[in-house]
Parts: C-alpha cells; sequence; structure tokens
C-alpha cells in the first residue's frame, strides 16, 4: 500500500541518517541493546514485537503483542502464532519470514492480527535477522489504513462525479495552474488533460488574456464570489456559459458550448421582429372579420334560443362556449352552469373513448362525421339518450376554429327499440327450449311410456294366466315409470320456469346444519332402503341468512342425483363445512357412482346435458343446470369433482349473507 510508505521503516532510516550509519548497523545496535537487556527493552517496549528462533522456529512475543492478541506472554510454537493471523495474510507472513531467514537486508510486510472481541487489527512489521535470532517490531496501522480507504473513497467518488456531469470542468490552483480537467472539458477544450495538468493557463491559452475569461475568473478569484457569464472564444469558434466558484486556493469552473442557443437566441429575436411587423398588419384584417362574425353570432343566437333541440357551440377540444337556453329542459343544468366545461365530463364512462376516436377526432381532421347516439348525464345523476350531428367552422385561413352541434333527446325511443330486442331475444330463447324440451321428451319419455304399453298388453293378454301378485307386481312396475314420468314433467318445468321468469331469492335468517339435517331426514325417505346417507360437519355453524326453497331445490337434486347415479354403492355423504369467523359456509355431496367421463365436465352444468356413461337411468339433464342457478341466485358458487367409475363430489360454496341487485 502507498498511503504512507513503510512509516516505521522511515523513522528507523532517519534515526541511522542523523547517526550517520547505514541501517542494518543501526539495527545490529539495537539487538545487542535487546540481547544485553532482554527483559527491560524487549518485554517492557510499547510496541509490539516478535523474536524467533531460526533453529527451533520458536516465537517468543513481548508483553505489548500479547495484550494485543489476548494472550498470556509465552513462547508460542508457528501453528499456534499463525492462528492469530487472518487467513488471507498467513502467506504473504510466512514469505516475509522466510525471506528475512535468507536475506541481510530488512523487509517488511503488512498483516492483520486476531486482537480478541476487536476483532483483527492491522499491523506493519519490520522483520531483521541477527544471527540464529529473527526480530520483528509492529506497528498498529489500523487508523492509518481506515483514513486512508476513506480518503481514496472519497476521491473516487468526487472524480465519478466529476467525470459523469454534463458540464465541462477544471479545476486551477492560485498560481493559475490546471489541477483537474473532466473528459468533456477535454473535448471542448480540444486538448488531452495529459497535456492540461499542471500547466500555467494564460500560457496556454494566451489570447484569452484580453477576453472576459480573464477579466472574470481574477474577479472570482480577488472577490471570492460566484461568478456567471457568457463569452465567445473565437479559437474554439464556440460560445460558452460559465460559472466560476472561487475557493481558498484556487478556482473550480463548470462551462459547457451552448452555440446552437445562442444561435437559436438571435434567430428567434429576428422572427419576433417579423412577426410584430406580420401582427400588426393581420390586427386589422381581424378586427374587420370579427365584425362579421358578430353579425353572424346574432343570427345565431336568435334560431338557437327557439328551438326545443340543444344547440351548442365548442372549441376545437370540445370546450363548451355556447348553449342553447333547450339545455335547461333537456338535462336539467343551466347554460351557464356548463359554460367552460367538457362534454366528457357529461357522457357516460362506457362511451367516452368511442366519441372521442370515432366522431370528434374524425371531426377535427375534416372528414365526415356520421350522427352519434350515446348516453349523457342529466344534472340529478341519471342518463338520456342523445343524437348529435357535428358541424364545423373554419376560420379565414382554412383552419377549424370551432364546433356545432345539434342534439335530440332520443331516450324513448332508445328504450322502445331495448323493448323490441328484448322481446326478439326472449322468444328466441323460448323458442330454443321448445325445441329442446320437444327433442328431449320424445327421446326421454319413449322409453318409460314404451314399458308402460308393453306391461299394459302383457297384462290385458295374460290376466287369466297371471297370479293376483304378479298383476300386483306389474301394477306396480307402471306406477314406478309413471312416478319417473312425473319426475322428468316437475324438472323440466321448473327449468322453464326459472328460464323464463327467473328464481327469487327470499331469505330468513337459519342455521344451516339444521336446514341441511332436516332436508337430509325428507330425502332417507325418498331413497332406496340400500342407500345410507350420512352428514358430518366440521364444527358448530353461525346463524346465515338462507332461502330454504333455494336450498331444498339444491339439495333434491344433488341428493337425487347421488342416489341415481349410485345403484351399487349405497354410501351418500353430505360434507358441511364451516368457519365461524369467515363469511361463507360450503357443502358437498360425496356418492361412488358411474361418475362422470373427464371429457365432459366442463358441459355438465349445461340444460339437456348428461354423462355418455348413464346408460338406461332416467334423466332430463336439467338437474345440474337448474341447481347452479338456484346456486347463483342464493350468491354463491357450485364445482365438481368427478372421476369414471369411482364417483363425484359437487361443493356448493354460500355466502353467509347476500344482497342480490335488483
Amino acid at each position: 500500500m502507498t498511503y504512507s510508505q513503510t512509516p516505521m521503516i522511515e523513522e528507523v532510516r532517519d534515526i541511522a541518517r542523523r547517526h550517520g550509519i547505514d541501517l542494518k548497523t543501526l539495527l545490529a545496535h539495537l539487538t545487542d541493546a535487546t540481547d544485553a537487556t532482554d527483559a527491560h527493552l524487549f518485554d517492557m517496549a510499547p510496541e509490539p514485537m516478535l523474536r524467533v528462533n531460526v533453529e527451533d522456529s520458536i516465537l517468543m512475543p513481548n508483553a505489548a503483542l500479547a495484550a494485543y492478541i489476548k494472550s498470556t506472554q509465552k513462547p508460542l510454537a508457528p501453528l499456534e502464532l499463525i492462528e492469530f493471523i487472518h487467513p488471507d495474510d498467513r502467506e504473504k507472513s510466512i514469505d516475509a519470514y522466510q525471506r528475512a531467514t535468507q536475506s541481510e537486508t530488512t523487509v517488511t510486510v503488512e498483516n492483520r492480527y486476531r486482537c480478541g472481541d476487536e476483532g483483527y487489527r492491522w499491523f506493519e512489521w519490520l522483520l531483521w535477522r541477527d544471527e540464529d535470532l529473527i526480530y520483528a517490531t509492529g506497528r498498529d496501522i489500523t487508523e492509518a489504513r481506515l483514513n486512508h480507504n476513506n480518503l481514496q473513497r472519497d476521491n473516487d467518488q468526487v472524480s465519478t462525479i466529476l467525470e459523469s456531469i454534463t458540464d465541462a470542468f477544471f479545476a486551477l490552483d492560485s498560481t493559475w495552474r490546471f489541477t483537474y480537467v473532466n473528459a468533456e472539458a477535454e473535448h471542448l477544450l480540444m486538448r488531452p488533460r495529459e497535456e492540461l495538468i499542471g500547466q500555467n493557463i494564460w500560457e496556454i491559452y494566451a489570447d484569452a488574456r484580453n477576453s472576459l475569461f480573464y477579466t472574470k475568473y481574477h474577479q472570482a478569484m480577488s472577490e471570492q464570489r460566484v461568478i456567471t457569464f457568457r463569452e465567445y472564444y473565437q479559437p474554439l469558434e464556440m460560445w460558452f456559459e460559465v460559472h466560476v466558484y472561487p475557493s481558498g486556493d484556487g478556482i473550480s469552473v463548470y462551462f459547457h458550448d451552448v452555440t446552437p442557443e445562442v444561435i437559436m437566441e438571435e434567430e428567434i429575436t429576428r422572427l419576433v421582429n417579423e412577426l410584430d411587423d406580420r401582427v400588426q398588419a393581420r390586427t386589422a384584417e381581424l378586427e374587420a372579420a370579427n365584425q362579421r362574425l358578430r353579425e353572424e353570432e346574432q343570427r345565431f343566437r336568435v334560431l338557437a334560443e327557439n328551438t326545443i333541440d340543444l344547440i351548442a357551440l365548442h372549441a376545437p377540444d370540445g370546450t363548451y362556449l355556447y348553449l342553447s337556453p333547450s339545455v335547461e329542459a333537456l338535462l336539467g343544468y343551466r347554460a351557464d352552469e356548463m359554460l367552460g366545461t367538457s362534454p366528457y365530463e357529461y357522457f357516460h364512462p362506457d362511451e367516452v373513448e368511442t366519441i372521442r376516436e370515432k366522431h370528434h377526432k374524425q371531426a377535427l381532421a375534416g372528414n365526415k362525421v356520421d350522427d352519434v347516439i350515446y348516453r349523457i348525464r342529466h344534472k340529478d345523476g341519471h342518463y338520456i339518450w342523445f343524437e348529435t350531428y357535428t358541424s364545423v367552422v373554419f376560420d379565414e385561413p382554412g383552419m377549424i376554429s370551432q364546433l356545432v352541434t345539434i342534439s335530440r333527446d332520443v331516450t324513448e325511443r332508445k328504450l322502445a327499440e331495448r323493448n323490441l330486442r328484448d322481446a326478439l331475444r326472449n322468444e328466441r330463447e323460448l323458442n330454443t327450449l321448445k325445441t329442446r324440451f320437444m327433442s328431449m321428451t320424445s327421446h326421454e319419455f319413449r322409453r318409460p311410456l314404451s314399458s308402460i304399453q308393453a306391461i299394459a298388453g302383457k297384462l290385458r293378454r295374460y290376466t287369466e294366466k297371471l297370479s293376483t301378485e304378479r298383476i300386483v307386481h306389474e301394477a306396480q312396475r307402471i306406477e314406478t315409470q309413471v312416478d319417473d314420468l312425473i319426475s322428468m314433467l316437475d324438472g323440466l318445468l321448473e327449468s322453464l320456469q326459472a328460464n323464463m321468469i327467473g328464481l327469487r331469492f327470499e331469505p330468513i335468517q337459519m342455521n344451516i346444519a339444521d336446514l341441511l339435517d332436516g332436508f337430509l331426514e325428507e330425502m332417507r325417505l325418498l331413497a332406496t332402503p340400500t342407500h345410507r346417507l350420512t352428514l358430518t360437519s366440521n364444527k358448530p355453524c353461525p346463524v346465515a341468512d338462507l332461502d330454504p326453497n333455494l336450498i331444498r331445490i339444491i339439495m333434491a337434486n344433488l341428493i337425487s342425483n347421488a342416489v341415481k347415479y349410485s345403484p351399487d354403492n349405497p354410501n351418500i355423504r353430505l360434507i358441511l363445512t364451516c368457519a365461524p369467523e369467515r363469511d361463507h359456509f360450503s357443502f358437498a355431496v360425496q356418492d361412488e357412482g358411474i361418475g362422470i367421463p373427464a371429457d365432459q365436465l366442463e358441459m355438465i352444468f349445461q340444460d339437456f346435458k348428461r354423462g355418455s356413461n348413464v346408460r338406461d337411468i332416467q334423466g332430463s339433464g336439467l338437474g345440474l343446470a337448474f341447481t347452479r342457478q338456484a346456486v347463483e341466485t342464493h350468491g354463491g358458487t357450485i364445482s365438481l369433482d368427478s372421476v369414471e367409475g369411482r364417483g363425484t363430489t359437487v361443493t356448493v360454496r354460500l355466502p353467509r349473507h347476500h344482497s342480490p341487485s335488483r
């Protein structure tokens, strides 16, 4: 390191020079003195010292070194001392010792010793050999290294800043010699910094002695105040803006090329003078044009103030400049309330961009603009429908100066159109439902009706041959088929009603666990004797806003599906999950039935959709669609997880409190 080039060696050499002897002789004298008074000079020395016997490599630290490394003063083996040296410094420390054993000259080395809880400290060591002994005297340089590192870091930061600034910069000392030049200054002065550092500025740039640069630099130096000026330097053919900052030992100069700015300012001055002349000539023309415009405006106002439509004048950006009195009847505002505002403040948010892009910008581009129909906010907050025609007004140079809009309230017409569209949509949906209903009934009712017909024919042909028990059995089969038909018809009617007029949400405060337990008891009566329906709950459930009718629809469809599609697996589980601290609860119906093919899971909640693996199991394909509608009316969600051949789990998640929008 070069922060303080071996200060201890320099001190020793200085002593040798004052006494007229060489360094080696002086160290020999010191060694002799140490041998003569070993306990006093070696042990009591304030600086850390170390003595090494070359023959057996035993090391003896003095009291100062032992105190530094927090050790007792005792002979040390080399490995014991090495443990105190920083791992990164051990190799060079060993190398210094080996060089000292093989050389008649002194050897220096810097390393770090572990000093107890203080951590590592830096030492500078001077080593020399005297016969079979190696002596080392040390000096704590921790603070010196820290100060040097901090100074170097500060210098690096300053240099980095000066090199990164966009201004050119140089520093001069009190004798006008360059002490620093950044890269931008090299560029503007057209000389490398190596040619400038240490040179007198007035010798290198002698032609500047008679310029403002010379005067201002000396003024800043003598008066010790900041000076700012602009000056043209002919040799470089540049205008510079200069900031001079004085200090106790010189000045710092920041400057940059402002030649383009000066040229532009001169051109602007010329153009301003030319513009003044043209403005004066044009003023007279505009005065005449304004008089004509005032006359036309008067005629326009007479027309606008006697129409039921809203006539408005706008600045090119849309700002209202004039509104006819009809605005109050149409929008509830007085004309003066809207003057100076933008129509975009009143447009419906969904239509702002459409009006801006397809109508406003097109009109400003001079293109023909179609009438636009949009919603605009009335003063009381509701929106009405406007149909607006737009035209442009040009000034004499042919530039658009104003926009004229004529607007009419078409709210009743839009409502009529919407009602008509709704009626047409409802009719199409109804026709679609009818078609699907007819298709489904012709398919699904064919099987039970065929069975009834076959059983009835059998009873008619073989009445005399059949026993009473067999006749009763066949009659029960007919009743079963009729029950299936009635069930399918009920489901179809409920689904059609829900699609046409929707389901209603009429909640009351109830406990979901009690409600599900009651429904499950009813479903046990309808299930086959072989099926086992169980209810499990993780914890007590709080009271919630529930619609019993919707819950009944959901439960009836899910339980009946679980029973219907699990003919060989009797276990049906209803799992209720409640968390009193949350705002929702969920319940799941789980069966071990035939499941649903994976590629059909996404469509299973649609009307008239059933799994392809249902075989001869009766159903309409409306149950899950109707169930989903009931769940959504209750403000909840429904999801389904199924594996074909292993079973299905349908999970319903409902909020504890739900306020449907009306």
